[in-house]
């Protein structure tokens, strides 16, 4: 009889949880290894299945406090001792050596994932089960611990995936494939902001990129899309003025200062109140975020309130610590990579501002995908990429180019025009539309629905 030691190792077990304790903001890095089934010890797989529950319910604002009333909840304080907890919380690894510690934690759990296979294999020998059957049961079992047997696709799915995606869109009420922008000649670029995609918008201060993003967060709202905006340049206040202009039609000047009519205050009031009262919601977060905390509160927004797209404003403002022998370069390319990657595990659309360097502004051409700040990863990972410059000749006008569309391949210039009064942009020489267009038998009707700014 066949007999294999269980391979695990509780040391890492251990510094893994006791890391998830000591710093919540970790445990994205964790999760994007291990799963529960990856810790061999009972206590520690429980450990861990609270620490997750946690960390899904409050994000990163637990404490002992919560952790205990949580024990105490599911019955476990004595499988659990809070004793024994703290040993483990004191053993947690530092952050630079996290990622080798789940490598260990989940190369043991893999051992013993083939351990089971070959005793499955050696007792279906036994009982006579044909060859053939246990080549293919072997072979299964050995994807799955390779990985996720879902992403292997042989012609038959590839036929099956695009057939159902081609009778989907057939079917589609709207014409773009993705969430549209409000702005026709983005989407006719782009066929709209699809999941799993990041979307950069890259401009010198003072272009506007804050005033665009706040555009495209109401043409979204508009549409009934839950965003999650991340605002880690513009005061809470600030913002609030640029939103409340964009919805009520009172000039930002005039709120401002608070100088306006009575009859413009009351229909002030009456559209702010409706803004309020829209079904749609709108996460709007103000505080300083480091690598970690970002992803983390990215993933809590997805899995509590299910957002359809994330802004972030903007990506040099994330606090990144490079590691040991990296350059400040290296750290913003690996959030770069984990933006991405978080984008499509989320299946949302990403849209990240970033500056653009200082040499952009001395040249006397427009700038390039090159001139993107900190890391060239960036331009790599963005789907698509939106320059804003300046026109010369006009400073309400705000020149855009899409200058990288990674599914489509097409590029586009156009301009935008500012609206002083409510701070907001269209195209220059019309109006801004959601552009919303039914297939039906061949023939596409058109329905066209202006924007209130």
């Amino acid at each position: 009889m066949i007999e294999l030691k269980p391979s695990y190792d509780e040391s890492a077990e251990r510094a893994v949880l006791g890391t998830m304790l000591a710093d919540p903001e970790s445990i994205p890095t964790v999760v994007e290894y291990l799963s529960e089934e990856d810790f061999y010890l009972e206590e520690h797989r429980l450990l861990f299945s609270i620490i997750l529950k946690l960390w899904q319910e409050h994000g990163t604002n637990w404490d002992e406090i919560v952790l205990r009333d949580r024990l105490k909840k599911e019955g476990l304080e004595e499988r659990l001792p809070f004793d024994w907890i703290i040993g483990v919380f004191e053993e947690a690894a530092p952050l630079k050596t996290l990622e080798t510690a789940c490598n260990v934690v989940k190369e043991h759990s893999d051992k013993r994932k083939l351990g089971d296979i070959i005793l499955k294999s050696v007792a279906s020998l036994k009982k006579g089960v044909p060859s053939a059957e246990i080549i293919r049961s072997v072979l299964d079992s050995f994807l799955k611990v390779a990985g996720d047997l879902e992403s292997i696709y042989d012609k038959a799915k590839i036929v099956r995936l695009v057939s159902e995606y081609v009778e989907e869109a057939r079917n589609r009420t709207s014409f773009y494939t993705g969430i549209p922008s409000g702005f026709d000649v983005i989407d006719e670029a782009t066929n709209g902001f699809r999941g799993g995609e990041m979307i950069v918008v890259g401009a010198r201060p003072g272009v506007g990129k804050t005033t665009f993003l706040v555009t495209l967060l109401e043409n979204f709202r508009l549409q009934g899309k839950k965003v999650a905006f991340f605002s880690l340049e513009m005061p809470p206040i600030a913002l609030g003025l640029k939103i409340a202009s964009m919805v009520t039609g009172i000039s930002f000047e005039k709120l401002l200062s608070g100088y306006f009519t009575d009859e413009e205050y009351d229909s002030f009031l009456e559209k702010l109140v409706a803004y309020a009262k829209d079904e749609t919601p709108v996460y709007i977060d103000f505080r300083k975020h480091n690598h970690r905390s970002l992803l983390a509160a990215l993933y809590f927004l997805k899995k509590k309130a299910d957002i359809d797209i994330v802004m972030i404003d903007y990506f040099q403002l994330v606090d990144v610590k490079p590691g040991r022998g990296e350059s400040m370069k290296d750290a913003y390319s690996k959030l770069s990579t984990d933006l991405k990657n978080l984008a499509k595990q989320l299946d949302i659309p990403i849209i990240v501002a970033s500056q653009l360097k200082r040499e952009a502004e001395k040249k006397d051409k427009p700038p390039t995908i090159g001139d993107l700040k900190e890391t060239g990863q960036l331009e790599q990972d963005a789907d698509q990429i939106f320059l804003m410059w300046r026109n010369d000749k006009n400073e309400e006008v705000v020149n855009v180019r899409l200058a990288k569309n990674r599914l489509l391949g097409k590029t586009v210039k156009f301009e935008l025009e500012f609206d002083k009064s409510t701070h907001s942009y269209r195209i220059k020489g019309r109006e801004s539309v959601l552009k919303n267009e039914t297939y039906h038998n061949g023939e596409f009707s058109n329905d066209w629905e202006e924007i209130p700014f």
